[in-house]
């Protein structure tokens, strides 16, 4: 964290691992407050493509697209950063991933919170799917790139998924996700399908 407004040296060890850099306005200023990295950054992960930020600014979500998940290189996820008064900073302390992550599906280039920071949407644009609508089978054998919009709850200390949804007619290349938006109390997603 850098909350001196001073510049921020750039990570070389891992280049183009990404970051979350966090603005506060306090009239009439606008001021650096926080400057977050992943505890464990990887070159090419690509932290903070997408961001959302609850409404009282303690939890944000960042797209990760560019992580491995297991063995699945650029499968991607969602990095939850939470405020804690204890030290004062963000603190990426939870990650979300798809329930099938697959290589190049790039999940996290888009998310969305609600306004209490306990139910996400991320979209991944580049995702294959077997199937049609709600709670689609993410069958990844066919590069179709219909993309999918999946939506999490927070329980706990974890984000669980409690839906998958891809277009309502599978089309190759919808790129479905490639952006979201989400209510504020969580319970209406949209998604666009630019393709």
């Amino acid at each position: 964290s850098d909350p001196s407004g001073s510049q921020i040296t750039p990570d070389t060890t891992a280049p183009n691992s990404g970051a979350v850099l966090v603005l506060e306005w306090t009239i009439p200023t606008l001021r650096k407050t926080h400057y977050v990295k992943e505890n464990d950054p990887h070159a090419g992960n690509r932290l903070g493509t997408s961001v959302a930020i609850s409404a009282n600014g303690r939890v944000i979500a960042a797209g990760v697209p560019g992580r491995k998940v297991s063995t699945e290189n650029l499968a991607g996820g969602v990095a939850v950063l939470t405020y804690y008064d204890v030290v004062s900073e963000y603190v990426p302390d939870a990650y979300a991933f798809a329930v099938q992550p697959k290589s190049g599906a790039e999940f996290g280039r888009s998310v969305a919170l609600s306004s209490d920071g306990k139910v996400m949407a991320a979209g991944g644009p580049f995702t294959s799917a077997g199937s049609a609508g709600i709670d689609a089978d993410l069958d990844y054998s066919a590069p179709n790139r219909a993309g999918v919009v999946i939506r999490f709850a927070h329980f706990g200390t974890t984000w669980r998924s409690t839906a998958a949804a891809t277009g309502k007619v599978l089309d190759n290349n919808d790129f479905l996700g490639q952006s979201v938006a989400i209510s504020g109390d969580g319970k209406t997603i949209a998604a666009g399908a630019p393709g």
